[in-house]
């Protein structure tokens, strides 16, 4: 009986040796650190390859987990490191460049990615993946017509692969005829007038290549008016506009003009450039337009002007800045030696600062600020002089599926403690080709208000 006992206990012993053993293997190791990986332990998993890494520097697939382990802690600096060693190891690893085009995509180094995702095509022409790769990067780049040629050949190879047919379905949206149809309701007051307006505005949109676009529009507006002077006052206005966009590398320029046959006058006309840029997390964007604008037909007024805004984005935070430079054409203005018919120049400034909480529901919270200063006061348009008015804003987005709703609500004081309002609100929905948003929005202060209230229609062909 001792004998037995004794033969249990050598054998138990040489079976825990050899569990010992087992767990101290390359293979058992692994397994561990794969399983805390899998688990969204990524820190715990790290360390674990890490250290077989140590033990083991010629195991290439070391690098590469290393690298997955740094790239789900958002730490793309240590995991293009990672993967770089492996491609120095084995030079023909598909999954290491494709990480390496994924980090490059999303720092938006598009154009790195690309390149990577034409490599990994070079060394394997049937790689689905790399061809819907370069879709993504190309309509990251706003060239939805290259990147639909991608996805075509990254569908040829995966027909099934329900992301790229959802990518080709946008795509083939975003290069459709776009017609929009807008029914409005607007009201407008100041001291000496009050207007209603039931407006119709139409518009056609076409994305003909990867850099030109194209668009044709058309405004009805039939509004009754009464004022001091004049009462019930019936005035029919229309007013049609081209505009053509040309897209290049971060940046777009827009030419654009129209006129209105009713009046028999040229109601606008110009040029805006739009570009954007990034420095690492801080996103750049810049927007300029020289134009001339016949905005208030009611008294023949019209104005040329001048206009930058810039923005700043920063993860959450936004700040941006905005400055107009105008002149009114010749009409009537109070001046010291009484009425005249000449130029107005006026300044308008603004500017804010918002922090965006949260991504759905998107709530945006911020502080605003707003100059405008006419030289002239004038009894026919809007024309405050040195009035600098500061206030909140507050915002709301959020998505449910294919709807979604928006509110948004600014309130201030002007230097006279004066409060000025502004509100708006919208839903909408998007049955696929067909959309849908209901809209509405109010102004006041004390010298001006409006309101609207508009339905639109978007469809895809």
């Amino acid at each position: 009986m001792k004998k037995l006992l004794w033969l249990i206990g050598i054998m138990m012993g040489c079976f825990a040796a050899l569990a010992q053993q087992d767990t101290n293997t390359y293979e058992t190791r692994f397994a561990q650190a794969t399983n805390h990986y899998w688990e969204g332990n990524f820190r715990v998993a790290l360390d674990e390859f890490t250290q077989l890494y140590r033990e083991y520097p010629d195991k290439a697939t070391l690098s590469s987990e290393i690298g997955n382990c740094y790239l789900r802690l958002d730490q793309f600096d240590s995991a293009k490191t990672c993967f770089t060693k492996t491609l120095f190891m084995l030079p023909n690893d598909i999954e290491a460049r494709v990480k390496l085009a994924f980090i490059a995509g999303i720092e938006g180094k598009t154009d790195s990615a690309i390149s990577m995702y034409q490599q990994i095509i070079n060394i394997e022409p049937t790689y689905a993946e790399a061809y819907a790769g370069i879709g993504k990067m190309y309509y990251w780049k706003n060239k939805p017509k290259s990147a639909l040629r991608y996805y075509d050949k990254a569908i040829r190879l995966d027909p099934v692969n329900s992301d790229y047919l959802a990518y080709k379905k946008l795509l083939k949206k975003e290069l459709a005829y776009q017609v929009t149809a807008t029914g409005m309701y607007v009201t407008e007051r100041e001291e000496t007038y009050q207007i209603s307006a039931i407006i119709q505005r139409y518009g056609v949109e076409k994305r003909f290549c990867d850099y030109f676009s194209l668009s044709v529009n058309t405004l009805w507006d039939y509004s009754l008016r009464n004022n001091v002077f004049d009462n019930d006052v019936r005035r029919w206005f229309d007013n049609s506009w081209l505009k053509a966009n040309f897209m290049f590398k971060n940046q777009m320029i827009s030419a654009f003009a129209g006129a209105s046959g009713l009046e028999n006058r040229v109601t606008s006309y110009g040029i805006s450039w739009h570009s954007a840029f990034s420095i690492k997390k801080l996103h750049i964007k810049n927007y300029f337009t020289a134009a001339y604008d016949y905005y208030y037909y009611w008294n023949d007024i019209g104005h040329d002007y001048y206009q930058d805004m810039i923005r700043f984005n920063y993860k959450k935070l936004t700040v941006s800045a905005m400055y107009r430079y105008s002149v009114v054409r010749n009409k009537l203005v109070w001046t010291d030696v009484g009425d005249e018919i000449i130029h107005n120049p006026a300044h308008r400034v603004t500017a804010d600062v918002n922090y965006a909480f949260f991504e759905n529901p998107k709530l945006i919270v911020g502080l605003n600020y707003a100059y405008m200063d006419y030289k002239y006061a004038s009894p026919l348009y809007y024309s405050p002089m040195n009035r600098h008015v500061a206030g909140l804003f507050i915002s709301n987005f959020y998505r449910y599926k294919k709807f979604y709703t928006y509110e948004e609500c600014s309130f201030g004081y002007d230097m006279d403690k004066f409060m000025q309002v502004s509100a708006g609100a919208e839903v909408g929905f998007d049955f696929g080709k067909v959309s849908l948003g209901l809209s509405g929005n109010y102004f006041y202060n004390k010298y001006y208000q409006n309101s609207s209230l508009l339905l639109t229609v978007k469809m895809s062909l």
